[in-house]
């Protein structure tokens, strides 16, 4: 099966939207899709949370 991630590149003022995780990796906000979500508002919900 097929699993397909939905994220964005958030800029204000210049700056990057960075999350760090736990292992200290910097990633940008992303996130799997949520049932009968179209890509757009699964990104859009990813950056919000």
């Amino acid at each position: 099966m097929l699993e397909v991630s939905a994220g964005g590149v958030v800029i204000h003022n210049g700056e990057f939207l960075l999350l760090k995780k736990f292992s200290n990796d910097w990633v940008l906000p992303k996130g799997r899709l949520e049932n009968n979500e179209t890509i757009e508002l699964a990104a859009i919900r990813e950056v919000q949370e």
